[in-house]
């Protein structure tokens, strides 16, 4: 058949049916069948589109009156298309008069898709009267597959009644995916009697497969009872895979009743696979009692894959009673990830007795990777017996990442004798990295006495990321001495990076002496970023003095970016004089984003003086974005006013 033939009648066959449509409710019974007939006669037609048409068809107008005419065309048409067609449609059609000849349909057709679909439809019917003619096809059907619908259906409805074919079929069926889909079938039926075929299924079943359906049944249920049965599995199951799914399901599960079975699995378990998931899963279950055995696994257990997760575990866990293996494990692991992973614990548990094998690991381990770790570990702990090793590993170490950690950690101290090392290492370390590092500590330390090594380092050091930490850290500090040193090297630096350091840095200061550095920098500086950094830090200061040079770069300087940075910081000085650049702004600035800022600049300052030059923009501006803006800043003005 030509394919225009083929879309010739499907365009007919769509007019028919909208006909048989509007005429349905007033035809005689004859008429109604022998409309019906004519649809089911072209289920067979060989036009894959006409069948799916009439199919559709006959599930948007057939009453439960039909079902006897499609009843007898499942049951005598020669054809396999017809009636695995009819079975389909009497499932969507969903009519409890179509179970039994659905049921002698799976019981008698000869063909296996037929006998799908109907198992398809009869789970469409949705009744319990369903689950005899499915259970009797899961327990007599040939063909495996037709029996793997049947117990995927059975757990889909959620009837009790199909807790006992299920649970027949899980020990009798011959194929093995037929008793795993059984296995999952059953982990949908939350009834009584379900976990004892679920556990007699671990404890005897010889496919993987089958048991990890059982296994992933048993999750679904998230009963006391089914987790009971995963015990003992995860000790007596001959597959390591399924062990080790068995622990994360555990761990997931969160009863308590799964500790003593994963402590059991941590001493025993020949896997290391399974012991490391047995520490993960004692972790999420919050297992102090499992402290002990945990120690036990970090000083013995042959697999360095699983005594780092014992360290990771016994973190998670808490117990002042770990320090002590974790930093026997510190000293003594032949592992370096082992040994690095027990200095992380021993910081993260936080308890000082962890100071001194912390400290014996930081001068003497021979990987850089765990002495880096143990100053880490050192800085989070927090205590000035720390300070001396910390130095010693910061001005000595050949490693820069121990030293770059040394700094770090000797920054969280908080005490004034952490500056000396931090001073000397800015000064004579030649990694910029380790510097840059110093630099950030003393600015964290917050002391006066870092002024100095800081000063001499922003005019001194040869690396710009360097100079730029300790512009940033004299910021920090806060204190006001330093605007000489930071004006200066805002106006010398050879480092556009490092001058924008130093404009944010004078913005931290909180002294009107910044202002004239600042404002200088807006009319000298080349460098756009330098100047955006500039005009924020002088919003940031607030001083009234910053008016004269904001107004000026709002309306002259040449970077749009700056110009928007302007207008915001002048919205912050809140003075009514901003009113007046503003407005300019609003009138002659080309970049409709700048006027944008202008427009918030002037809601945030809320002066009544602001609404006639908003109203105008309200009214003139090109630009929808700040017409919306000015519209709402104009609401807010309005509404304060009243």
């Amino acid at each position: 058949m030509s394919k225009n033939n083929g879309k010739d009648r499907i365009v007919k066959l769509k007019e028919e049916i909208k006909i048989i449509n509007l005429d349905f409710p007033n035809k005689t019974d004859s008429d109604k069948s022998a409309a019906i007939n004519r649809l089911i006669f072209l289920l067979n037609d060989e036009v894959a589109g006409i069948r799916r048409m009439v199919a559709n068809a006959l599930t948007s107008f057939c009453v439960v009156e039909d079902i006897q005419l499609l009843s007898k065309s499942l049951a005598k048409d020669e054809s396999v298309w017809v009636r695995r067609l009819v079975a389909r449609i009497l499932g969507n059609l969903g009519f409890a008069e179509a179970l039994q000849p659905l049921s002698k349909c799976l019981a008698e057709d000869e063909d296996v898709v037929v006998r799908q679909q109907a198992a398809k439809a009869l789970g469409k019917l949705g009744n319990v009267d369903v689950v005899q003619p499915l259970s009797e096809c899961l327990a007599e059907d040939k063909d495996a597959e037709v029996r793997r619908f049947a117990a995927w259906i059975l757990g889909d409805l959620g009837f009790a009644e199909a807790v006992q074919p299920l649970s027949k079929c899980l020990v009798k069926d011959e194929n093995v995916w037929v008793r795993r889909k059984a296995a999952e079938a059953l982990g949908k039926l939350n009834f009584d009697g379900v976990v004892q075929p679920l556990s007699k299924c671990l404890a005897k079943e010889a496919s993987e497969d089958v048991r990890r359906g059982a296994v992933e049944a048993l999750k679904r249920l998230k009963t006391v009872e089914a987790v009971q049965a995963l015990n003992k599995s995860l000790i007596e199951d001959a597959s390591a895979a399924l062990r080790r799914r068995i622990a994360w399901i555990l761990g997931d599960l969160g009863f308590a009743e799964a500790v003593q079975s994963l402590i059991k699995s941590l001493a025993k378990d020949e896997d290391e696979n399974v012991r490391r998931e047995v520490t993960n899963a004692l972790s999420e279950l919050g297992a102090v009692d499992a402290v002990q055995a945990l120690n036990k696994c970090l000083i013995d257990d042959a697999s360095a894959l699983v005594r780092r997760g014992a360290a990771k575990t016994l973190v998670s866990l808490g117990s002042i009673e770990a320090v002590q293996p974790l930093s026997i494990c510190l000293i003594e692991d032949i592992s370096e990830e082992v040994r690095r992973e027990a200095a992380d614990a021993l910081g993260l548990l936080g308890f000082v007795n962890a100071v001194q094998p912390l400290i014996k690991c930081l001068t003497d381990d021979a990987s850089a990777l765990v002495r880096q770790a143990a100053a880490k570990a050192l800085g989070m702990l927090g205590v000035s017996d720390a300070i001396q090793p910390l130095s010693k590993s910061l001005l000595e170490d050949v490693a820069v990442a121990v030293r770059h950690e040394a700094a770090d950690a000797l920054g969280g101290l908080g005490v004034v004798k952490a500056v000396q090392p931090l001073s000397k290492c800015l000064a004579k370390d030649k990694d910029a990295w380790v510097r840059r590092c110093a630099t950030d500590a003393l600015g964290r330390l917050g002391f006066i006495d870092a002024v100095q090594p800081l000063s001499k380092c922003l005019t001194e050091d040869p690396s710009a990321v360097v100079r730029q930490g300790a512009a940033d850290a004299l910021g920090n500090l806060g204190f006001i001495d330093v605007v000489l040193q930071l004006s200066k090297c805002l106006t010398e630096d050879p480092s556009s990076v490092v001058r924008q350091g130093a404009a944010a840095a004078l913005g931290r200061l909180s002294t009107v002496d910044a202002v004239l550095p600042l404002g200088k920098c807006l009319t000298e500086e080349e460098a756009g970023e330098v100047r955006y950094n500039a005009v924020d830090a002088l919003g940031e200061l607030g001083f009234f003095d910053a008016f004269q040079p904001l107004s000026k770069c709002l309306i002259e300087d040449a970077s749009a970016g700056v110009r928007r940075g302007a207008a915001e910081a002048l919205g912050k000085l809140g003075a009514v004089d901003a009113v007046q650049p503003l407005s300019k702004c609003l009138a002659k600035e080309k970049d409709a984003w700048v006027r944008h800022f202008a427009v918030k600049a002037l809601g945030m300052l809320g002066f009544v003086e602001a609404v006639e030059p908003l109203s105008k923009c309200l009214i003139e501006d090109v630009s929808e974005e700040v017409r919306h803006e000015a519209a709402k800043v104009l609401d807010r003005i309005n509404t304060k006013k009243l």
